[in-house]
């Protein structure tokens, strides 16, 4: 139920790459000599009309055609009319796409996954959530159309595949980066930095407005050619092992009314992977390939813009007084229409079923509210908003609310239903349970404003190799043989790639063997092996950070709200799984059913303290 673990997490409806123009719920199927015909019927589900059975309480296809609707419509019907597009422009050019050609090119996909064709099928199909055959009626089938339409716009010359192997193969550069926001600022930093070069982990740790590379004292994991910004990478190519750069700017900063900059210095530099006679083709196959649907994305907005000149296309569903003079019209292509029924049938097959799961949690929570004599009011759900924008660091709830929906008012309902409401209304069934103790607040204040101590760290997932790897680090207790032996055994990519970086590590952090174990440690000093899950942990110690509060009364109050928000959220996980558990439920559209226990309305244990 991860709707409901944070108001604060946007609502979105993401595609990836070509999905969002070819995902339509319900495709015509593919003839084998020529394109799906320009106005067959697409296959509908059985239409029972009862979709679920909550505590014997119902749930309609019409109510989840509505919600379906007012999620998803308008990315469908765009789909809808983008495939119908493609395919008229496939019919008047004369390309025709088989069911052979679709079943050829998911076994080439399969080949280079070193997959057969049925799981290649089956991963995709797990992954985009649609039956194999509509994954290969609409997604393949639209690949390849789109691919043969924007031929000519999506050739890839060698000089492009050259500069993908220099960036994948070539050399690499590893440095440390110090981001500043203030010209004066970053001038002090530098000379500071060119005083003192070793001190530059500690400067890009202290004064870095960026928190991300902060914590790992400027580290950045190796810079490729052409991955980014050519002058940063010019650069960074440019700094001899040791070197520290002048000032630049970082990309992307034009128009802003505050610049970023930034100083660097080299860490070290990587020679490149060579590539066998052997190997070459191979590389530039998949290269090719990777190439060509980066640029089959690109144009694929191109495309669609331009067959829509050919075409009268009326969206009726985004337009109200249309809506009115054309009733059960989602929209018109010319002469043909595409009816409200048919959208709202493609909405329910492709997202029915995890809307209909969220009916049923809501629902069952409704059931709740009303076996506990609780509401919710306008004012509760005001006041959740408010708290989700202050969480992010968003004082204005109006702009909060601009965020969450992307700018699109029509989802702002959609918003406060589908992950505010829930929220709210859980938060009043657990809130009589959960309570702060005197050790809870010690313990946040701790984990919270407390010491860490600062280390490297190796993360192995073999006890041998562990032992190796501890061997030879003891060995040479020296901070950069320990880099480099991160680098080159560690299974974590950040641990890796960054050298043995990793954030410092607080108390009560929810890894006590690994905490205790750090917290033990002197500067200079190296871990004895820490069992952590399926992993071997090794750290050097190099000291501890200075606490930034010392007062607990200065934290106090916010560090109750925190504490409290958190112990919420774990109650209403404990009350919700409680819950569904104990809930009959009989979902048609799923074809499954629980015979449910004794419904509990409360929370399943006693207090959270």
């Amino acid at each position: 139920m991860s709707t409901f673990h944070e108001t604060a997490r946007p609502w979105c409806v993401s595609f990836v790459a070509i999905g969002a123009f070819v995902l339509t719920a319900a495709a015509p199927a593919i003839a084998q000599t020529k394109a799906p015909p320009r106005n067959a019927a697409p296959t509908q589900p059985q239409t029972i009309q009862t979709l679920a059975i909550v505590n014997g309480q119902p749930i309609t296809r019409q109510q989840i055609s509505q919600l379906c609707l007012s999620r998803h419509g308008n990315d469908v019907l765009e789909s809808i009319i983008n495939r119908q597009l493609v395919v008229s422009e496939c019919q008047r050019q004369n390309i025709n796409i088989t069911m052979q050609d679709v079943d050829q090119e998911i076994e080439r996909r399969a080949k280079k996954f070193k997959l057969t064709a049925e799981r290649y099928v089956e991963i995709l199909r797990s992954e985009r959530n649609i039956p194999p055959e509509r994954l290969k009626a609409e997604v393949i089938w639209m690949e390849l159309a789109l691919r043969r339409l924007a031929a000519q716009q999506i050739q890839i010359n060698p000089a492009e595949i050259q500069s993908a192997i220099e960036s994948e193969y070539g050399p690499r550069v590893q440095v440390r980066i110090i981001v500043l926001d203030n010209r004066e600022k970053a001038e002090q930093v530098l000379a500071a930095a060119q005083a003192n070069p070793v001190e530059f982990e500690n400067l890009a740790k202290d004064h870095s407005v960026d928190s991300n590379t902060a914590a790992f004292r400027g580290i950045l994991p190796p810079i490729r050619r052409h991955s980014g910004d050519p002058n940063f990478e010019n650069v960074a190519f440019g700094l001899e092992v040791g070197q520290i750069s002048p000032i630049i700017e970082l990309p992307g900063s034009n128009g802003q009314e505050t610049k970023q900059l930034a100083i660097l210095k080299c860490e070290r530099h990587y020679p490149e992977t060579p590539i066998s006679p052997e190997q070459r083709p191979q590389v530039e196959e998949r290269l090719q390939d990777e190439l060509t649907e980066q640029k089959l994305g690109n144009s694929a907005t191109a495309l669609f813009e331009q067959l829509q000149q050919n075409v009268k296309i009326v969206n009726v569903y985004n337009d109200p007084n249309l809506r009115q003079q054309y009733p059960g019209v989602a929209a018109m292509m010319n002469e043909t229409q595409i009816t409200l029924n048919q959208l709202s049938e493609d909405c329910i097959a492709r997202f029915g079923p995890d809307i209909l799961e969220t009916e049923i949690n809501r629902q069952l929570i409704l059931q709740a509210l009303k076996q506990n004599n609780k509401s919710v009011s306008d004012q509760d759900l005001k006041t959740e908003i408010a708290r989700a924008a202050q969480s992010y660091g968003v004082p204005d709830v109006d702009q909060w609310i601009q965020y969450v929906t992307k700018g699109n008012k029509s989802q702002v309902d959609v918003y406060v239903q589908d992950e505010v409401w829930p929220s709210v209304a859980m938060k009043k069934l657990v809130e009589d349970s959960v309570q702060i103790s005197d050790d809870d607040m010690q313990k946040g204040y701790e984990a919270n404003f407390g010491e860490r101590v600062e280390c490297l760290a190796i993360v192995l997932s073999d006890y041998n190799a562990a032992k190796k790897v501890w061997k030879m680090a003891t060995d040479n207790p020296d901070k950069n043989y320990f880099g480099d032996l991160a680098y080159q055994y560690s299974v974590e990519p950040a641990s890796k790639a960054n050298r043995g970086e990793v954030p410092p590590i607080q108390k009560h952090g929810g890894r006590p063997t690994l905490e205790e174990e750090a917290f033990r440690l002197r500067q200079g000093e190296i871990s004895g092996l820490v069992n952590v899950g399926d992993y071997w942990i090794i750290l050097h110690c190099l000291g501890r950070t200075t606490p930034v509060v010392q007062n607990f009364d200065d934290v106090k109050e916010e560090l109750h709200k925190d504490l409290l928000e958190k112990k919420l959220r774990i109650a209403m996980d404990q009350w919700f799984t409680n819950l569904r558990e104990s809930a009959q439920i009989d979902n048609f559209l799923a074809g499954s059913s629980q015979p449910g226990r004794q419904a509990a309305a409360g929370p399943p244990v006693g207090p959270t303290r």
